[in-house]
């Protein structure tokens, strides 16, 4: 009889400056104070057999001019080191900002993971990934299903639902278990899609056994599904965002033990952006709120349009009172940056996903 095996799964890690935290944010802290941003929970993380994450930042020293659209969401290549004491196996980097630094820059982060012994998942040449414990032999692939934002041509694996089934039933067959990481959705939008449900359905007939998904920066609902489990966002679990609702995070601890089940261990991202385990109350209060998140249908696509503009226009007022009570705490030059980005930037509400991909 094979042994269990342990997942450990969190959402996004954004390792450099958020474009309204240029020069306060996760990378500009963590390098001026040396802070380990996976403090909190790298002993949680050490017991699971596999570590997964979403990556969303290249981790890359050259840069154009110190210039702000060449430093934001731009982690430092020294973060792989954060990465590796906190036990990251496996990390997806299959998402709409991981090429906004250009092609080469994503091949240096994909080769600097691979050199410091991370699986890459999301790059078609690198694609499934087939991990071995205990016997059990584990399959990953990831998918971008959001539209490309920065490149003429995406390199990374943003493909059809025809190319996703196609991939999990040729993959299933050599694995015991099969986990496909998804960035999919809309951003700040608590609920997925009924397109998101009937999709990650399709995938679990056709053999997934896990679902991980990611991308709205806030958590969704758990759904077990036949012989599967679906996560529809992870929320952030490295990040500068400010708002309450993007600094509560989660790790999935999926214990695979001839089927899979799963542990929820609510956290919180605090002011030095370290994801911090909830405690007490917080605790029960955090559970709760994924519990009725789950217990949620998808949202027909009309009801889910009206939420996402809700959802957006929500969280920029907070960033815009962010901003207004923390100014003076900017380097002068970054916040004039700053201000003419937000300036160009606030009248467009981001597209929704209409459910092609």
């Amino acid at each position: 009889m094979k042994d269990k095996v342990v997942i450990a799964a969190v959402g996004d890690i954004m390792a450099g400056d958020h474009q309204l935290y240029w020069g306060v944010g996760v990378k500009s802290l963590t390098e001026e104070k040396e802070i380990f941003v996976f403090k909190y929970v790298e002993k949680i993380l050490s017991e699971a057999d596999v570590v997964f994450g979403n990556l969303e930042t290249v981790l890359s020293n050259c840069v154009k001019n110190h210039c702000y659209d060449s430093l934001i969401f731009r982690g430092n290549s020294n973060f792989v080191e954060q990465l590796k004491k906190a036990h990251f196996n496996i990390l997806n980097i299959a998402n709409n900002h991981i090429q906004q630094h250009g092609q080469q820059q994503l091949l240096n982060t994909i080769n600097l993971l691979r050199r410091n012994e991370i699986n890459v998942i999301g790059i078609n040449n690198l694609q499934p990934q087939v991990m071995v414990f205990k016997d059990i032999k584990l399959g990953f692939l990831g998918y971008s299903l959001r539209p490309e934002q920065y490149a003429n041509k995406a390199i990374y694996s943003k493909e059809s639902e025809e190319k996703l089934l196609s991939d999990i039933i040729k993959t299933k067959e050599q694995v015991d278990y099969l986990a496909i990481s998804l960035h999919w959705g809309d951003e700040y939008v608590s609920l997925p899609s009924s397109w998101q449900v009937g999709l990650a359905h399709k995938l679990v007939d056709s053999g997934a056994s896990i679902i991980l998904g990611h991308h709205p920066h806030v958590l969704q609902g758990i759904e077990s599904y036949k012989q599967g489990v679906i996560v529809y966002s992870l929320g952030n679990f490295v990040s500068d965002m400010c708002q309450k609702q993007a600094k509560e995070t989660m790790i999935l601890k999926l214990i695979l033990d001839g089927g899979v089940s799963y542990e929820i261990i609510p956290c919180k991202i605090n002011n030095n952006f370290q994801p911090t385990p909830f405690k007490g109350e917080e605790k029960k209060q955090s559970l709760n709120t994924i519990k009725k998140l789950s217990n949620l249908p998808g949202l027909p696509q009309e009801e889910y349009k009206k939420l996402v503009k809700n959802s957006v226009i929500r969280f920029r007022r907070e960033y815009r009172r962010f901003l207004m009570k923390n100014w003076y705490k900017y380097p002068i030059k970054n916040l004039i940056a700053i201000f003419y980005d937000f300036t160009l930037r606030r009248l467009k509400i981001p597209g929704i996903n209409q459910g092609t991909i």
